[in-house]
């Protein structure tokens, strides 16, 4: 289904223009905003973003010094790459295997992918995100249930209209896939934006977990705090896994003065984030005994 048709931007391509990418332009994405975050905490210098799209956070990251490169299943998303970055784009099925050595990779990221595989290929899929990754795996993967290191998941837009009830009563869900049926479906009955696991915070842990990963709870907070200056902290379901021998990070390394500068000429707090959102952010924070970002120097 992640054909051309899928990327295109006029209301008559895939599924009446609801594929998510109507609207998508690197200034209309998170790419700037998770570069910016993820190379504040994480110190790392080779990146492999797995289901990169249009390379956008390839772009970014290679902007900020990274030596970054982006698969995914279909290249036609590449047209709308920008002709520097495309040759650090290629064409490749994670369930086949990357085509990468063990460990070259210190973070290995999957943004809004891992759903899109069966249920089934999750281990698998895990599996060789850690074996590519030297140091961290991080995944923003749509998910409900209790989330103790960020905002909880949710169902809305998930699952069908008609089941939503059903499952919001159902408390604090902790268990695995919804079933394929009780999926979300566009007008002509095809899974949205091809989603075929949705599945709670705890399920996905378990499956880094098997695939020998350990969560980082308090970089998730600390990432938390810095995406909610920039209003995504309520759209982003969050996970950040390091391999057992990697330190969990928790000190920045940029300085406030060279975040705020990276800030600024990215307009990263133009679109005005909820007051609400940073001061519940830094509420987990300080629950935790952590402090907001302050960088070295």
């Amino acid at each position: 289904m992640y054909d051309d048709s899928y990327y295109r931007s006029d209301p008559g391509g895939c599924r009446g223009g609801r594929s998510g990418y109507a609207d998508y332009r690197r200034s209309t994405s998170n790419a700037d905003a998770l570069a910016v975050a993820l190379t504040t905490w994480l110190d790392v210098d080779r990146v492999l973003d797995v289901g990169c799209a249009a390379g956008f956070f390839v772009e970014a990251s290679r902007e900020l010094g990274l030596d970054a490169r982006g698969i995914d299943v279909s290249g036609a998303a590449f047209v709308l790459a920008d002709p520097d970055v495309r040759p650090h784009l290629d064409v490749l099925d994670l369930t086949a295997g990357l085509d990468e050595p063990t460990r070259s990779r210190g973070l290995v990221t999957a943004f809004e992918v891992l759903e899109h595989l069966p249920p089934d290929a999750a281990p698998a899929a895990t599996a060789e995100l850690r074996r590519v990754a030297a140091s961290y795996v991080v995944a923003t993967i749509p998910s409900y249930g209790a989330n103790a290191s960020g905002p909880d998941g949710w169902f809305e837009g998930k699952v069908r209209d008609a089941v939503l009830d059903r499952y919001r009563d159902r408390g604090d869900p902790s268990g695995g896939p919804v079933p394929l049926t009780d999926l979300a479906r566009d007008d002509d009955g095809r899974l949205v934006e091809g989603h075929q696991t949705i599945a709670s915070y705890a399920w996905w842990t378990a499956r880094f977990n098997e695939a020998g990963l350990v969560r980082c709870p308090d970089t998730e907070l600390l990432l938390h705090h810095d995406l909610a200056r920039y209003g995504l902290r309520e759209f982003v379901c969050l996970y950040v896994f390091r391999r057992p021998e990697a330190d969990e990070p928790v000190s920045p390394l940029r300085s406030s003065e060279e975040v705020a500068a990276l800030e600024d000429r990215l307009g990263l707090l133009d679109h005005g984030a909820p007051v609400a959102h940073v001061d519940e952010a830094a509420a987990d924070l300080a629950a935790r005994g952590l402090s907001p970002r302050v960088g070295p120097g």
